[in-house]
């Protein structure tokens, strides 16, 4: 009881760890000159396995309204409303069989939207959630589900702000259109800009969604790690690692002229090297 208690109360491991175990000189040397034999404290015995298995039934009775994972969710939009929030369960996705999206923008995130406009950035994050449909290859499993987040900069906090979610189990065009335009429409998210990570679906999704002259950039991390995935798969690591410092001046160009002389540069150089466009038409969709 007492360890589901420290649970109930956000205590972490750590925390708990020091408050079973005798932490002064004093209280290790009457534990260790114990008559062999005599009871010691429970806590003498508690693992860390036993204090794990409290804080996750804690956080589980927390987080799940309902032991059916699609009836917990619906319970978790209405109650997002009921506080002043916006939501939306879609169990299929039109046009697209087997394919869902939840999503979801709390008062608080609402609030911070209403006075964030202008640039938005859009990350995509795998492996975070759990599909609420099976694998259809093995029915006992559930694969991994997307988490998509729409960020602003706070001019109050002067940091990076998440303003909506979205889980889906599809990152197709039509999935994230539906999810911005319902940000959009309902939210009332009022962009020009966006940054995303390296995608084509995301472009297409918020050009569609938004039907404007939207600008969208491309975050430069995920655009070299695209680039150098794409070198390595068609030549090999010797030439990845030749190309490495003509890209990256490419994509720390400060002015589109600058940015047009490295990259005629560049290409006039990789074409005396290889006679073969496959690398320069993935940088171009890129």
């Amino acid at each position: 009881m007492w360890t589901k208690s420290q649970a109930k109360n956000n205590q972490r491991w750590t925390s708990i760890k020091d408050l079973l175990r005798p932490v002064n000189q004093a209280a290790m040397s009457l534990l260790a000159s114990t008559t062999p034999g005599s009871p010691l404290s429970p806590a003498a015995y508690m693992k860390y396995k036993h204090v794990k298995s409290a804080i996750y039934r804690s956080k589980t009775s927390l987080s799940r309204k309902s032991i059916n994972p699609t009836l917990s969710i619906k319970l978790w939009m209405n109650d997002i409303q009921a506080h002043g929030g916006k939501s939306t369960f879609v169990p299929k996705v039109s046009g697209i069989d087997n394919n869902y999206f939840f999503a979801w923008s709390t008062k608080f995130q609402l609030e911070i939207m209403a006075r964030n406009t202008g640039i938005v950035c859009m990350d995509s994050t795998h492996k975070t959630v759990k599909s609420l449909l099976p694998d259809p290859k093995d029915k006992k499993t559930c694969p991994s589900a997307y988490l998509f987040t729409l960020l602003v900069r706070d001019r109050q906090a002067n940091c990076g702000v998440p303003v909506a979610f979205m889980v889906c189990n599809s990152e197709s065009i039509n999935t994230l259109r539906l999810w911005l335009k319902w940000v959009s429409d309902h939210c009332g998210i009022n962009a020009t800009k966006f940054m995303v990570d390296c995608s084509q679906a995301e472009s297409e999704a918020i050009y569609q969604a938004f039907m404007t002259s939207v600008d969208i950039y491309y975050c430069t991390f995920h655009v070299a790690q695209a680039w150098e995935r794409k070198s390595k798969e068609l030549y090999g690591v010797k030439v990845c690692n030749d190309l490495r410092g003509p890209l990256k001046r490419i994509r720390t160009a400060e002015t589109e002229e600058e940015l047009a002389r490295r990259w005629d540069s560049f290409t006039e150089t990789y074409k005396k090297i290889r006679q073969d466009d496959q690398l320069l038409e993935s940088m171009d969709d890129t």
